[in-house]
């Protein structure tokens, strides 16, 4: 018999708990194994965020719980990812800069041009 628990309830608490995980630089499973989020709620409210989304932009709805869950994850990921490549720019370690050039412009500079990155 398989044990059937609460749904995990998403609120703004919980947003910004999230949220700040991943401003942090971490992955989406990182917040889920944190907070206790199952992949498949995760998947649903990030889906739900989209579709909800769609509908504000189309003037159906002013706004949603999942709108404010999608807006911040998506929000604080970029945030996250300015930052860090941003860090990597400005190192002094001229490895670093490589390393972007590489990943950015891989058919310019890296040592496999045909590497899909």
């Amino acid at each position: 018999m398989s044990k059937v628990g609460k749904p995990l309830t998403l609120d703004d608490a919980k947003i910004d708990k999230i949220a700040a995980i991943l401003d942090r630089g971490n992955f989406r499973y990182v917040v889920q194994q944190r907070l206790g989020i199952s992949p498949r709620t995760f998947s649903s409210w990030v889906e739900k965020g989209k579709r909800d989304r769609l509908r504000r932009e189309a003037g159906e709805l002013d706004d949603s719980i999942y709108c404010r869950f999608i807006d911040r994850v998506e929000d604080a990921e970029a945030k996250a990812h300015q930052r860090l490549l941003q860090d990597v720019i400005e190192a002094d370690d001229p490895k670093c800069k490589m390393w972007f050039l590489e990943r950015r412009w891989n058919k310019l500079y890296s040592k496999n041009p045909n590497a899909v990155i």
